[in-house]
């Protein structure tokens, strides 16, 4: 059969699969590999159409089939390795697809694919194939920026911090004004506890890239860490004038005017987060400020909210219960107090003013046993816990009250 015939056969079945008949094309193809099975495209065409009908192990049958008709065939060799990846045979596959490169070397198409299989896989969380795939990359180009700064991201995401600095290192000695390499290496120092060497690093990423709020949002979250509040504030303030809508930049600014004590402003910047994502977080440090503010109204719906969220939250219900004890619906905050000691049953705060709550309601012994287990749970607040029972005894006495138990 000649080349033209050969060419006529596979173009009609190709057809055939692109207007949907893929059963139809493979009963074709089946039928002129029985009358020609030594011709290696009908092979790869039977591999390509069960491939892309999701019957890998058949793919890779055939592929099978044109490397024993010609074992240097590179395509069979490149499409048995992304049936092999299909199958999840990833040592086979990255066989398959170096075998591929080895017989028709092209370094700069190569550089390419390794790179992209390795995003694939590190997308994947297959960090062993992706480290493979981004050193073969390295091993055609060893002054590829990307490829270092890719190699690099695998250590990241593996939390290997100290292992990703050096790649990070030689990415930014072949292209120092590589902001994301800064930024990244900025990102593996904060978290191996270098906060100095941190800043160094961001504050360079933005000298590079000032309108980054990604860059300010991790200078801000550094500068919480040191407790530079009034810093940080004006660091997330001007991310907010360049790009007002992510949720984190308001919660941060939100977190800043908490910790310096500006509640009404922390309560209008933790709305503006919540505008953006409800999150029970935020509803919890919103319902915060607004207890400070002595709103409690305000902070027990807030609190509320977040409980809904997150109902696993002991100090969403120790707080709704505060604000309710506070304005004085004490049966619905012993409730609340319920629930925080059933999720934190050591929590002696909230079984003190769960005790508390009890005796505005009238029944003396349950408060005065829940006062005392607020004692015996936290032995911090014991020297508190007591005052609290002798100014209960000292003002029922001052009214005239009996104390029964």
């Amino acid at each position: 059969m000649d080349s033209a015939e050969v060419n006529a056969l596979v173009h009609r079945a190709l057809d055939m699969h692109r207007e949907g008949r893929s059963l139809q094309a493979l009963e074709f193809i089946e039928g002129v590999i029985a009358k020609n099975p030594e011709v290696s495209k009908f092979w790869n065409l039977k591999g390509m159409i069960l491939h892309e009908t999701g019957r890998f192990e058949e793919a890779v049958a055939c592929c099978d089939r044109v490397l024993a008709i010609d074992p240097r065939d590179a395509v069979s060799w490149n499409n048995k390795g992304f049936a092999l990846e299909k199958m999840v045979r990833t040592a086979d596959s990255l066989a398959a697809h170096s075998r591929a490169r080895e017989l028709e070397p092209n370094p700069e198409e190569d550089r390419k694919f390794w790179l992209d299989r390795g995003g694939w896989y590190r997308d994947r969380g297959d960090y062993t194939a992706a480290l493979y795939c981004f050193e073969q990359a390295l091993r055609l180009a060893p002054n590829d920026v990307n490829a270092w700064m890719a190699k690099a991201s695998v250590f990241h995401y593996r939390g290997l911090f100290g292992e990703a600095l050096p790649c990070l290192d030689r990415a930014l000695a072949l292209n120092p004004e590589n902001r994301y390499a800064w930024q990244n290496k900025g990102s593996d120092l904060k978290r191996l506890g270098r906060k100095k060497e941190a800043m160094v690093c961001f504050r360079r990423a933005l000298e590079l890239a000032p309108d980054d709020t990604d860059i300010r949002y991790e200078i801000g979250d550094l500068q919480i860490d040191t407790g530079a509040y009034a810093e940080a504030l004006q660091t997330f303030e001007r991310a907010i004038e360049l790009d007002p809508e992510p949720f984190k930049l308001w919660y941060m600014k939100g977190g800043c005017l908490y910790h310096l004590e500006r509640f009404e402003e922390a309560a209008c910047a933790f709305g503006a987060a919540l505008e953006r994502r409800p999150d029970a977080e935020t509803f919890h440090m919103r319902g915060l400020s607004l207890f400070n503010l002595e709103r409690y109204e305000e902070a027990e719906e807030a609190f509320g909210r977040a409980m809904e969220l997150n109902p696993e939250n002991a100090l969403s219900a120790f707080y709704r219960g505060d604000c309710r004890t506070r304005l004085e619906k004490f049966a619905e905050a012993v409730a609340d107090f319920d629930e925080a000691v059933r999720l934190r049953p050591d929590y002696g705060r909230a079984w003190m003013v769960r005790g508390v709550a009890i005796l505005c309601l009238g029944r003396t012994r349950e408060g005065l046993n829940s006062i005392g287990q607020a004692m015996t749970v936290d032995p911090e607040i014991k020297e508190e816990a007591e005052e609290l029972i002798k100014d209960f005894i000292k003002r029922t006495i001052e009214v005239g009250g009996e104390i029964i138990v």
